[in-house]
């Protein structure tokens, strides 16, 4: 079969955009086709976290882009939880507690160690134009917009893929290797047959866009979503959460905000008069000016596709799993599928590796996804508990519960419980290590039997760095002054990076002289030393739990895929049998499900 393109990417939302731009950056041709005539007109996802600010830095200037138009720290380092912004009675406008998010406040210190990157909050209408535009800078990824993916028919050597053009109507044939499906699931996992496992339709949710000025009212600027607690309207998810999407600022003067409610189940009304009512009755302002922009009725789920890939597909994002908002982990788990998924692919198509190399993409995603879609669910679900400690349950007699609220202003005995409940809401805030402590057990590393494995349950805003193999590998500054840089500023997104330490020539030696003309692309850092980059602490040798002999390599996605703690007999033997089982793995492409 001829090819047309090595790689089809189905769907232009974050994930395929961030698909088209790795490849590319990586020398593979792809082709996206997107049904819509543009990007999301909807703010939706926001939060960009530290471990994805890392996987993008790879790639470019988009990092920077990001960060130039998202929210500084200062601006998004605690959320709230109010009554209202205002109101006609003394409790109408108050503050029930607060906590710090993303690396804010005493959660700091926890995400300054953990990577040199920070997170930032820039919504998916301003994002994926970012993302598109940088797609779009490279002749090797070509994107076409109102184009329909119509059907597929996969082959031993690739699949074809029949497309429509929107504008036209015509249809035709694309020949390709590799597809990745990032519609979202709307088409390619259905044609695969991939079933979604988990929980569906659990709540009925309205977001809306809107435009209003709260600079008078916004008692707090370093707050990024305020979630209220009205009994007149329900508990924290009925009462509605106002989230800062920027617009004039992203201080006080935020005029962008993401309004968000729970509804009754036969309540279908999405029209801008009652959203802008919703709006005035949470907010506690009768006559609150307010410009609705979108409006999107959804439901609360937390599903995960039984398969991450079929044959020569392969499923990313929402494509793959879906899950509730809270915690933003959903946009951030799926560029983070793409980066596993996107040097696997570069590898096999450039003959750097056996297409074996490719079973691991679904064996390390999966369960990650599995574990951020039950934590954003749990999430959802511990607001209720904030709505307990003070004393309002489904059903609590509006008057009961606004009675409860003026005891626990007063110092009544709800305020330890809740302050309790925020407290517990770390894991949706600040959760340094849900977002960059995952580990991988099986894929494409070399495993260490006798590690001792990882809490069942570890403390979430606590980050501690490995060097085990599956391991995301440490960040440690190293060198001085003008060449002061993280251990991540030394990998490249296309090779292998051997880190050894200030006693490793023998390594070094042994990288030099591989046997293998078709091994994988590998470059060798030294850690301390006088040929070194400077750790006089030997800090890089702590975490590693590596010898000055030692040596770690490390993943174009950062991923640790084997570590020596001492230097052995035969370097040369040993560098060369490694890098030939990760390249070259046992189970061969056509082991896998056919579609």
């Amino acid at each position: 079969m001829d090819h047309d393109v090595p790689v089809l990417i189905v769907g232009g939302g974050t994930a395929g955009l961030s698909a088209s731009l790795m490849l590319s950056r990586l020398g593979i041709r792809s082709l996206l086709v997107e049904q819509h005539p543009g990007t999301s007109d909807l703010p939706k996802a926001h939060i960009v976290n530290l471990r994805t600010m890392e996987v993008l830095a790879q790639f470019g200037g988009v990092a920077d882009d990001i960060y130039e138009q998202g929210s500084a720290l200062e601006f998004m380092s605690r959320v709230a939880w109010y009554t209202s912004f205002a109101g006609p009675t003394s409790l109408h406008g108050r503050e029930i507690g607060h906590r710090d998010s993303w690396g804010g406040g005493a959660s700091s210190p926890n995400y300054v160690k953990a990577s040199r990157y920070r997170a930032t909050n820039l919504p998916q209408l301003r994002l994926e134009p970012l993302l598109r535009k940088y797609a779009e800078q490279s002749p090797l990824g070509e994107l076409r917009f109102s184009h329909e993916f119509v059907a597929m028919t996969q082959h031993d050597d690739g699949a074809v893929v029949t497309v429509r053009d929107l504008f036209t109507d015509e249809t035709y044939d694309v020949c390709v290797q590799y597809v990745i499906g990032a519609d979202g699931g709307r088409a390619v996992g259905r044609i695969l047959g991939v079933t979604l496992e988990g929980k569906r339709d659990l709540v009925n949710m309205v977001s809306a866009h809107i435009v209003t000025d709260l600079a008078g009212l916004n008692p707090d600027p370093s707050v990024c979503i305020f979630w209220l607690i009205n009994p007149d309207l329900g508990g924290s998810i009925g009462s509605g959460v106002f989230v800062k999407m920027g617009g004039a600022g992203w201080g006080r003067n935020s005029n962008e905000w993401v309004y968000s409610f729970a509804r009754e189940p036969h309540h279908t009304s999405s029209e801008t008069h009652y959203i802008v009512e919703r709006v005035r009755q949470s907010a506690g302002i009768p006559d609150l000016q307010v410009e609705v922009r979108q409006v999107r009725p959804w439901r609360i789920e937390s599903v995960v596709a039984d398969r991450f890939s079929a044959g020569r597909v392969f499923l990313v994002g929402d494509a793959a799993h879906r899950h509730p908002p809270t915690g933003g982990l959903g946009l951030n788990t799926a560029i983070q599928d793409v980066h596993n998924l996107a040097w696997k692919l570069a590898f096999v198509l450039k003959g750097l590796a056996g297409p074996g190399l490719l079973d691991s993409y679904e064996s390390e995603r999966r369960p990650v996804a599995q574990r951020n879609a039950a934590q954003s669910l749990s999430s959802f679900y511990e607001h209720a508990e904030i709505d307990k400690a003070f004393g309002y349950v489904p059903g609590t007699p509006p008057a009961e519960a606004w009675d409860a609220l003026a005891d626990l202003f007063a110092g009544g005995r709800a305020r330890e419980l809740v302050d309790a409940a925020i407290h517990g809401k770390r894991r949706e805030f600040s959760a340094v290590n849900l977002e960059i402590g995952y580990c991988y057990e099986r894929g494409t590393l070399i495993p260490e039997t006798l590690r001792a494995r990882s809490e069942a349950d570890p403390e979430p805003s606590v980050f501690k760095p490995a060097g085990h193999p599956g391991s995301r590998m440490p960040h440690v500054w190293v060198g001085s002054g003008a060449q002061r840089c993280s251990t991540f500023d030394l990998t490249a997104p296309d090779a292998f990076t051997l880190f050894v330490g200030p006693d490793g020539a023998d390594w070094i030696a042994a990288a030099h002289n591989l046997d293998s003309p078709r091994g994988l692309p590998l470059n060798v850092v030294t850690i301390g030393g006088p040929e070194g980059w400077g750790d006089p602490a030997g800090e890089w040798q702590t975490v590693c739990e590596v010898s000055s002999s030692g040596a770690v390599l490390v993943r174009p996605d950062q991923y640790i895929a084997w570590r020596c703690v001492d230097i052995e007999n035969d370097p040369k033997t040993v560098l060369s049998a490694v890098l030939e089982a990760l390249s070259h793995p046992s189970q061969s492409h056509s082991g896998r499900t056919q579609a």
